[in-house]
């Protein structure tokens, strides 16, 4: 994967380029401070930072030097600045200064500040100094939009992470680690940033817990948010009946990520979809990609990106899908698709746009994954794919979508005996398979599912007997199923077999194929 320019290196090059402006949107300003005292002092220059509580502050090595008088307010503090670039620029003088302004966004309102900076601008330009405005949310004023430089600092990268492994834990341990263990570590922490790698290794090196394994459990807990939910692993696809092509797919899929097959060139999968009607199985397919690629399971809810402030929702998905890619392999699930990005085609009307910007950052990134490396799998599951955008599922962005369809005959009775073989007190032989399977034509995995368990209810009440076939399908055909529920949406859908790859194994479609008449006259 492409690294990331430093934040040390794109200071010192637009600083050297005369860029009097710049914007870092991030948090962490222990890194920020780190990352621009390394420029300033790569070209000669001293840093000097804002913050309203301690106004103008001079930085040289652990000495904190408080400059001018009352500059804790923030027209003061640009005031002082004004007269000291300059008086640089009048003297002629090369020790220029990189002043460093921490959570400035209410002030970038100010109609006085704003008109402070635009005069203050062309001095910068001409000394060289440059002014950094570090925090999130701060919005460009369009008297200032071409003069302010946006740059990001950018997650750790191998290098770095072995640095803050180094320093996060002592020497004795560090060195008592073999380069394989070290490089494991390192790995495992991708995608958390300086700060929270620094945590999560001292915090598993305090506890006697060093392992790959405790960073990941950590690192899930830090990744865990509204926008992008860390899912537990627990399916496998031994726990889902039928759709052999759809497995068999992913078991060759995941072979990708072997030396082997990258020797061979083979590319990272993009990802799949899954079409269909509800409750056939596409969320636990979806999740049990993480078991057959061995990787962590990532759920993206794009809604919770939105954020009031102009730019901060796009933000927050550029940082998201930035997270994302340098995790390393890992798979995101992009749940009711068709619900994500459907108020994109509205988009302008109600929001001023904001949903079609972060629809189109979204698009962008998918459309430069092969580019960046990245080894993110998408699994996207869908009920309605009328509803998406045509440029979503295009070739490039996945690889595949399947159709799952209700399960045939073969499929519910192989789902029928996944449900009750991991339940207690029910007795079922293999005639009584065919039957539950003949019962419920028409009836989706999750229908099938819930009449098993109804039917434990009715043998408990009867005396805590064991349930019986019987039971079974006297609650199958107490259920209305989802033929006949979602009829219309299902006769919709037809028109999608013929377009996508069929999930269930195709030999074996045709033991259905007079059920599938039944079913498709049923809705017409």
């Amino acid at each position: 994967m492409k690294e990331q320019m430093s934040l040390r290196d794109v200071i010192v090059s637009r600083g050297r380029a005369a860029f009097p402006l710049v914007y870092i949107p991030e948090e962490d300003e222990v890194q920020i401070r780190r990352a621009i005292r390394s420029a300033a002092t790569d070209m000669s220059r001293k840093m000097r930072t804002w913050t309203v509580t301690q106004g103008i502050v001079e930085i040289e090595g652990d000495k904190l030097t408080p400059i001018g008088k009352n500059t804790d307010k923030p027209r003061a503090a640009m005031d002082h600045i004004t007269k000291e670039v300059s008086t640089q620029q009048k003297k002629r003088q090369k020790d220029t200064f990189i002043y460093v302004m921490h959570d400035f966004r209410k002030w970038m309102e100010d109609p006085f500040v704003i008109r402070q900076i635009r005069d203050i601008v062309p001095m910068l330009k001409s000394t060289p100094a440059m002014i950094v405005f570090a925090g999130p949310g701060v919005k460009k004023p369009p008297e200032l939009e071409r003069e302010i430089y946006t740059t990001h600092l950018p997650m750790p990268n191998k290098d770095d992470a072995m640095e803050i492994l180094r320093d996060a834990i002592t020497s004795k341990v560090f060195n008592g680690l073999s380069q394989e263990k070290r490089l494991a570590l390192v790995e495992a922490g991708k995608g958390l940033s300086f700060h929270e790698m620094e945590c999560a290794y001292a915090l598993a090196a305090s506890s006697g817990d060093l392992d790959p394994k405790t960073i990941w459990g950590l690192k899930a807990k830090v990744i865990d948010s509204p926008e992008l939910q860390f899912i537990e692993k627990g399916n496998t696809l031994n726990m889902i009946g039928g759709l052999v092509n759809a497995k068999n797919w992913l078991i060759e899929r995941a072979s990708a990520y072997t030396a082997k097959a990258i020797e061979y060139g083979i590319e990272a999968p993009l990802g799949c979809v899954f079409l269909g009607p509800p409750g056939t199985g596409k969320s636990a397919m979806a999740k049990a990609i993480g078991d057959v690629f061995n990787a962590p399971i990532l759920r993206l809810n794009m809604g919770a990106c939105m954020r009031p402030h102009v730019g901060e929702s796009e933000r927050i998905v550029r940082e998201l899908m930035g997270r994302i890619d340098i995790i390393g392999k890992v798979i995101v699930w992009l749940d009711e698709f068709e619900k994500m990005f459907a108020a994109a085609s509205t988009s302008g009307h109600s929001d001023s746009g904001l949903f079609l910007r972060m629809f189109g950052e979204f698009l962008t990134w998918m459309g430069e994954r092969n580019q960046t490396g990245s080894q993110c799998f998408l699994a996207a599951t869908c009920n309605a794919i009328k509803n998406l955008q045509s440029a979503l599922t295009r070739a490039g962005r996945f690889d595949v979508t399947f159709y799952v369809d209700l399960p045939n005959y073969v499929e519910r009775k192989a789902i029928a005996k996944i449900h009750v073989e991991k339940r207690k007190n029910i007795v079922v032989d293999d005639q009584g398979y065919d039957d539950i399977a003949g019962n419920s034509q028409g009836y989706s995995g999750a229908e099938i599912e819930q009449a098993i368990k109804s039917a434990m209810f009715t043998a408990f009440r009867d005396g805590v007997r064991k349930t019986e076939t019987r039971d079974i399908i006297e609650q199958i055909k107490k259920l209305k199923p989802s033929s006949e529920l979602y009829s219309e949406e299902l006769a919709e859908m037809e028109v999608w077999r013929d377009r996508t790859v069929p999930a269930s194994d195709e030999d074996r479609i045709d033991v259905d194929n007079q059920e599938r008449a039944t079913v498709v006259a049923g809705m017409n």
